[in-house]
């Protein structure tokens, strides 16, 4: 029995998401503690370097989620031909072509920040910081281009215990030298800010080329030339149908949630704390479901390429239990730790109080957020990220045209309540689309 044929059962369906999405849980979470690193070191270093890696982040944040949204396009792309290098390889080489177009298109801007930073209003202290630091994030983006796209082959590849090693490589290297390059040591000068932006541009390069290796390493790629050669423009169109709206989804939840923050730092400076702590709180109980939600695309395509809408249906209904249960779980913690866990954010008893008083409500916009994000694969496994983007256009612009008259009568528990209704409204269409799109795609009875 091949192993393809292995997750056709229920059991087995839940193995291979299990497997593949701790790899992915625990590469994100050490990406995670990479970027805190190097925040925390910036901010012990100096005030005015931490603002304006902050404002160049303001630029690169939205580059960078783009980028990665389209990135993880070539996934089903790839997937379904993972046994079959004459078919793979090319595809491969048209993602690399449209990770270096995208990624290009996203350096540019980040080279702008000091103008973007002129135009609203930043400060001269702020702005005289920047340095070199623009330039080299830029870079930093390219380099995560190249990285990037090699994770997704392994990904599609189901190689997902090599990206986390990646993901190990980056965060060691960023932890070893932001402080050795940003204070300096020994004979060595400290750098400031530049040096964090050399640390991050170094330490993507190692995982980039630990991506390369791992991938060269793929035994079915074994002697197939990976390098992109000549760009097929037609295969490139077919990428960019999806990664595109895969990204454009991003960006819309990023948008309607920057101005909820926007929203919430006009109450006070106590709120906008409260607030602060509920979203990264928020944000660790996420992980998990993207992480088994990711893991899900790769064997949800090529189920889909087979044409088994019974099968496709079990890998989009375990992957959405999957993620929300880890979910559940988390919060139960979350719950049961709550004095210790708030404490690690904020030393404020004012700003603890309200946010125990709030996490119960942040908890519930997080189980169908992560509902949400499980049918969101889904769709983007079936190559249909356009009906996500819909959806998104229409919830997030709902949000975001309540946030300020919610926040004038009800406060911050009313823009939370707003955010959970989006969550919820999200997680019933994308789940209702995908049965819908998958009946209507692989052309089977319901």
């Amino acid at each position: 029995m091949t192993r393809w044929d292995e997750t056709q059962s229920a059991e087995g369906v839940f193995r291979s998401i299990v497997a593949g999405g701790l790899p992915l849980f625990l590469s994100m979470i050490a990406a995670s503690v990479g970027s805190a690193i190097v925040v925390a070191i910036l901010g012990d270093y100096d005030t005015a370097a931490l603002a304006a890696f902050n404002l160049t982040g303001s630029v690169y944040t939205p580059a960078s989620v783009a980028l990665s949204g389209c990135l993880r396009a070539a996934v089903p792309f790839i997937a379904p031909y993972r046994e079959n290098p004459r078919v793979a390889v090319p595809i491969i080489r048209d993602s690399y072509w449209f990770g270096v177009v995208i990624g290009t298109m996203g350096a540019f801007p980040v080279t702008l920040v000091p103008l973007v930073g002129s135009l609203f209003g930043a400060s001269p202290e702020i702005l005289n910081e920047l340095g070199s630091l623009p330039l080299l994030m830029a870079l930093n983006l390219l380099v995560i281009t190249v990285g990037g796209a090699r994770t997704s082959v392994l990904i599609a590849y189901g190689k997902n215990r090599q990206v986390l090693w990646v993901a190990v490589t980056s965060t060691a290297s960023a932890m070893l030298l932001t402080p050795l390059l940003v204070s300096g040591a020994g004979f060595l000068p400290g750098l400031g800010i530049s040096g964090a932006g050399v640390a991050l541009v170094v330490s993507s390069t190692a995982s980039a080329v630990q991506a390369n290796i791992h991938l060269r390493n793929v035994p079915v790629l074994s002697g197939a030339s990976l390098w992109p050669g000549r760009p097929r423009p037609h295969k490139i169109k077919e990428l960019a149908r999806v990664g595109v709206p895969s990204s454009a989804t991003l960006l819309v939840k990023a948008f309607a949630l920057g101005l909820a923050s926007l929203g919430v730092a006009r109450i006070g400076a106590s709120a906008g704390a409260v607030h602060a702590v509920l979203s990264s709180i928020n944000g660790f109980l996420m992980v998990a479901s993207l992480a088994t939600a990711q893991a899900a695309v790769p064997i949800l395509a090529r189920a889909a390429a087979a044409g088994d809408l019974a099968l496709c249906r079990r890998i989009a209904r375990t992957s959405l239990l999957v993620g929300v249960s880890v979910a559940g779980a988390g919060a139960c913690v979350l719950l049961a730790a709550k004095p210790w866990i708030i404490g690690v954010f904020t030393p404020d008893p004012a700003v603890r109080g309200e946010v125990g008083s709030l996490l119960g409500l942040m908890i519930l916009s997080a189980l169908p957020e992560g509902a949400k994000a499980a049918s969101g694969r889904s769709l983007l496994a079936l190559k249909e990220a356009r009906v996500s983007l819909v959806n998104f256009a229409v919830g997030y612009s709902l949000l975001a045209l309540s946030i300020f008259p919610v926040r004038d009568h009800f406060g911050l528990a009313g823009i939370w309540w707003s955010i959970a209704a989006v969550n919820v409204y999200l997680a019933i269409k994308q789940t209702i689309d995908f049965r819908r799109t998958s009946r209507v795609k692989i052309q089977a009875p319901a």
